[in-house]
């Protein structure tokens, strides 16, 4: 081709392409002008044709100003097509770009704003607003780079101060960067830059992002971090303070972060932040794998966020830091939740194996750590704000399944509580001064019927359906209540042995358990003087002790109350029970005894420090009431099969101590030994002997502590004072005190005089209508000898196998023997009236249940009973010494029971008889048979007698050897060798 021909072919094609580009141009309505920035006017609606409109706008590929584009689209609604606006254009200035044609154009933009709209169709709504506000995106830049292809394509790459900004009912969020590329068609967007996201109360910023703009959704790729103004602790796991002024949380991750809307209104953000996260939130952090957070925009410049939930999983740790970087609190799990109720509080749900630790709580000292561990899930739940501003913000944590807290004191570092429960709940308040923390005042575990909350405190061990565990710093004490049927072990190496059948220095426990509760006060230990304890734990319904030695229970204590005083060595030094307290021992060899301790109320004290003595004991007080008395129960138990032998006290009040070597029954006390050894508590006392007095001190073996067993006497001996009583089966002391000698089987009785009276075998001598005056009121004729002294010793026999203990001799060192003697009831004297013999003596008197013996100026008189029930004298011996026999088990009249009584004088004085009728006579020897008194001469002293008879008018004197004289019928007979002056 020729070079003219080419030039005219070029100039044949501007003019044709001129053509066809006016034409397009002056279609499309031309260049348009006066843009005033990016602000976008509203579009008005479609009309109602139901067509797609095409996209318009004033623009060319050349240059111009002012561009304003629009794109409309169709949704079926129903089966009908209605249009809708999908997003406008403008800019203010354009140039074309090479590649530029009619079908696809490319241009530079400068001032360029999108406005997106996310609204369509609906059945209730079929025309959607087309202006900018809520459910649109306006997109503002410098510059862009525009591709448009009609119908099909819309895409802008946006350089220079980038602007995305969703439109949202309750606020906007923003999207910041200087390079952002742009889909209008997609409503995808992306970059490589720098990119930031925010709105009132949220920032987060990243590099690279890609963001569909419809949903929207925006993926920040690397190098994130997000700010956040929030209540304090809401993104730090440890859940929000309601009202507390809100701080800014940092967040940072070394993976990416995503940001998009929830539900069709866009009032709800969610961002997650993936890999390595890390919440700072000013002393507390978080620290997971992935953190999601769903929240709504701030109303105001200065109000925070309303967070309204986040979850954050793999390996979270929350934590609560000092400035010095010790840890203050520390949460770790596999996830947490956040999330918000209806009334301002939230829930903090920890799962995947929780361990929580806090640093200085529950302990009045403020100081320690507790960890909490569970299984389950732990929820940390705070309530909406406080009714009042000077009232705290009350809030709780909840360990389930396999729970285990422990505190730690922080100066010694030693392990003082354990707790391992089903459930477990820390109860506390938002502290405004430590920032909003959770500051538990109070702990409670809960158990079920297969698994029971289990408790170590310093000294105690408990087992219980539920505990309860309050702390009152100002008061500087800790509390703890244990309920279902709880069951609780206190360590008692030094002490606290109720019965004395064990030794106190040996290792034990006590075990304690109630049906209803168990409450457990500790005392802040350094504001403790040294005679204050530090705890005081009481029990109630029911409550049983137990002492352990090793395997072996050496005692059990039953009553409705009962109060423990643990002292500052960690060991109970005092008990008090009251209600129905019965105490059993049982010694650990085969021959100790066995202590029964029964009474309305009970004391126990240990006595001295178990840690510098370890022979210390315990003084015990049983407490009963008059018509309910205590009672002390000791059965020697015997190892080679014969029956066990029983003594039993009985009191108002019983002491039992030094070891439980003494006790000491006040108040109405009644002692009686050796009682049969199936008698029960509520069996009549009776024994051998019966011992009462206003006080009664019995004294006990001590244990020795060896392993062999032994077949002595538990029960040593007796002391009583005032108004004291012995009683066997036959006999009667009384006195003022009593000693009594158990393994001798002597006891001293003194009085003013003190008395020995011995009960009559013959059943008419138990008729108290025959009462003698000259004794006292209680006293009468059912007893067949007395005996009046100041000071009597009353000699047991020992019992023979299976008979009882009884007198075998009573000896006083001057006094009055008093001895009835009975005819046998004839058919004409069925009620016959009583004689006795009454010696009075000086010297030493013995008296045994078959006769007795007398001396030191000795009175033996004979009387009866008159008309008026008197007793007068009929006859009286003066004799130096007296021997009386009798059979008590003799039948007959009385002198086939009345064997013999032998009166002797000295060298200086002879025996005395006399009598009421006027008989005198003189012997150095008389002896008593019956009704007859013998007198015998032994030397050359003659019996010498004068005899007045005031019936016959008549006396006489007379001297003999011997001489037989009836002081009843007043005879004589048998005379020797007489003389009658």
């Amino acid at each position: 081709m020729s070079r003219l021909a080419g030039l005219r072919r070029v100039a044949i094609f501007g003019v044709v392409f001129g053509g066809i580009m006016a034409v397009v141009i002056w279609s499309a309505g031309g260049v348009t002008s006066g843009y005033e920035g990016p602000r976008v006017t509203p579009v008005a609606r479609p009309d109602d044709t139901g067509s797609v409109l095409p996209m318009r706008g004033g623009f060319s590929v050349g240059d111009g100003s002012g561009v304003h584009v629009t794109r409309d689209g169709t949704e079926v609604v129903d089966g009908q097509p209605l249009p809708y606006r999908a997003f406008e254009a403008r800019w203010a200035r354009q140039k074309p770009r090479p590649g530029s044609s009619s079908e696809q154009r490319r241009l530079h933009a400068e001032q360029f704003a999108l406005l997106l709209f996310h609204l369509r169709p609906t059945p209730t709504e079929p025309r959607p607003r087309a202006i900018e506000g809520p459910d649109t995106t306006r997109i503002d830049a410098r510059e862009a780079e525009l591709s448009i292809r009609e119908g099909e394509e819309f895409r802008a790459d946006l350089v220079g101060d980038v602007t995305v900004t969703r439109h949202a009912v309750d606020g906007d969020l923003t999207l910041r960067s200087e390079r952002l590329f742009v889909d209008a068609e997609t409503r995808q967007a992306s970059t490589e830059e720098h990119v930031v996201v925010e709105g009132r109360g949220a920032h987060i910023e990243g590099t690279g992002l890609d963001a569909d703009l419809d949903t929207p959704r925006a993926l920040l790729k690397r190098d994130v971090t997000g700010t956040f103004l929030t209540r304090p602790g809401e993104l730090a796991g440890e859940g929000g303070v309601p009202g507390a002024a809100p701080v800014p949380a940092t967040i940072t991750c070394s993976g990416s972060a995503e940001v998009h809307g929830v539900g069709k209104s866009q009032k709800r953000w969610r961002v997650e932040f993936r890999e390595n996260v890390t919440v700072v939130q000013g002393d507390r952090t978080l620290r997971c794998g992935r953190l999601e957070i769903e929240f709504r925009l701030a109303s105001g410049t200065r109000d925070g966020l309303e967070i309204l939930r986040s979850v954050a999983d793999g390996n979270v740790l929350a934590e609560g830091l000092r400035e010095d970087g010790a840890s203050t609190y520390s949460i770790r799990a596999v996830s947490a939740e956040t999330t918000r109720d209806a009334k301002g509080g939230n829930d903090v749900t920890f799962l995947g194996g929780t361990q929580a630790i806090f640093e200085g709580v529950l302990s009045t000292s403020g100081t320690g750590r507790v960890e909490v561990t569970c299984a389950g899930p732990a929820v940390f739940h705070t309530d909406g704000a406080a009714s009042r501003p000077d009232r705290p913000v009350r809030s709780h944590a909840t360990f389930r399944d396999g729970v285990v807290a422990k505190q730690w004191n922080a100066k010694t570092g030693d392990l003082e509580t354990e707790i391992a429960a089903p459930v477990v709940s820390l109860l506390g308040a938002r502290d405004a001064a430590a920032g909003g923390r959770l500051v538990p005042e109070a702990l409670t575990a809960t158990g079920s019927d297969a698994e029971r909350v289990h408790l170590k405190r310093l000294a105690l061990r408990a087992q219980s359906g539920n505990v309860t565990w309050t702390v009152h710093p100002e008061q500087g004490i800790e509390r703890l209540i244990l309920t279902g049927t709880p069951t609780a072990s206190f360590d008692d190496t030094g002490g606290m042995n109720l019965t004395g059948v064990a030794r106190d220095d040996q290792p034990a426990r006590l075990l304690l358990t109630a049906s209803n509760e168990i409450n457990a006060t500790y005392y802040r230990p350094e504001d403790l003087a040294p005679e204050q304890p530090l705890a005081l734990v009481s029990a109630t319904g029911g409550v049983v002790v137990r002492r352990i030695v090793g395997e072996r229970e050496s005692y059990r204590m039953s009553a409705q109350t009962t109060d423990v005083r643990v002292a500052q060595d960690r060991r109970p030094s005092s008990l008090r029970a009251h209600g129905d307290v019965l105490v059993t021992g049982r010694g650990e060899r085969p021959g100790d005894r066995h202590v029964t301790l029964r009474g309305d109320r009970l004391s126990a004290s240990r006595m001295g420090d178990a840690t510098a003595d370890p022979t210390t004991s315990t003084n015990v007080v049983v407490v009963g009431e008059p018509r309910r008395p205590a009672s002390a129960r000791l059965e020697e138990a015997r190892i080679d099969g014969r029956p066990a032998r029983v003594h039993e006290l009985r009191a108002v009040e019983l002491r039992y101590q030094d070891g439980g070597t003494q006790l000491i029954a006040r108040r109405g006390a009644r002692a009686v030994i050796n009682r049969s050894a199936d008698a029960t508590e509520g069996d009549a006392l009776s024994g051998e002997i019966s011992i009462l007095a206003s006080e009664i001190r019995a004294t006990l073996r001590e244990s020795d502590g060896s392993a062999t067993p032994r077949r002595t006497d538990d029960l040593l001996g007796i002391a009583a004072s005032g108004g004291v009583t012995l009683e066997s089966r036959r006999t009667v002391v009384t006195g003022a005190d009593l000693t009594y000698d158990h393994v001798g089987g002597r006891a001293v009785v003194t009085g003013r005089p003190a008395r020995a009276l011995l009960r009559a075998t013959n059943p008419v001598m138990s008729d108290p209508a025959l009462s003698d005056p000259g004794l006292a009121p209680d006293a009468n004729v059912s007893y067949d000898s007395f005996v009046h002294s100041d000071r009597i010793e009353v000699e047991l026999a020992p019992a023979r196998e299976g008979q009882r203990r009884e007198v075998k001799r009573i000896t006083c060192q001057g006094g009055r023997i008093i001895r009835y003697l009975f005819d046998d009831p004839t058919p004409e004297t069925p009620r016959p009236l009583p004689e006795r013999l009454r010696i009075d003596a000086e010297g030493p008197i013995e008296l045994k249940p078959s006769g007795g013996r007398a001396s030191g100026n000795v009175q033996m008189r004979w009387e009866s009973l008159d008309a008026g029930h008197r007793w007068v004298q009929d006859a009286q011996l003066t004799c130096e010494r007296v021997s009386l026999t009798f059979d008590p088990k003799a039948t007959g009249r009385l002198q086939d029971r009345v064997t013999y009584a032998i009166a002797e004088g000295s060298a200086r004085r002879n025996v005395v008889l006399t009598s009421s009728r006027g008989l005198r006579a003189t012997s150095d020897r008389v002896e008593v048979r019956g009704s007859w008194l013998l007198l015998r001469s032994r030397s050359s002293n003659l019996v010498h007698v004068v005899e007045n008879d005031p019936e016959k008018g008549r006396a006489r004197e007379f001297d003999c050897t011997q001489g037989d004289w009836n002081y009843r019928t007043r005879e004589w007979r048998e005379f020797r060798r007489f003389r009658l002056y």
